[in-house]
């Protein structure tokens, strides 16, 4: 999609839902990212059914993660431990995902 088509779209959503937010044209690019980065509707379903996390969550996800595998891993994590985005972020750029059982340990 071209910049203007989607700077037109924000306009007319904008114009024609005046009450509601979240119409700008950089939250519809990271809408088309969104669904680019998750194609198929049953993996969708199962992110809105068992891990709602905020939209914000979700952007930072599309902008630091690129493998599909990692990002559903942070976005069950950062349900199940109800990270705030500051966190969520801290655990991107530390690689948590990549670190998870590589940790030296006398435990069985």
């Amino acid at each position: 999609m071209g910049a203007k088509i989607v700077s037109r779209l924000a306009a007319d959503l904008k114009s024609a839902f005046p009450g509601i937010e979240g119409f700008s044209r950089t939250n519809l690019l990271y809408m088309r990212a969104f669904a680019e980065a998750y194609p198929d509707s049953a993996i969708v379903q199962q992110l809105l059914d068992n891990s709602p996390i905020p939209w914000g969550h979700q952007v930072r996800i599309l902008d630091k993660v690129k493998d599909t595998e990692q990002r559903l891993w942070y976005i069950r994590a950062a349900c199940e431990y109800g990270w705030s985005r500051a966190v969520l972020e801290y655990q991107i750029e530390t690689n948590l995902y990549g670190r998870q059982g590589k940790a030296l340990t006398n435990f069985t």
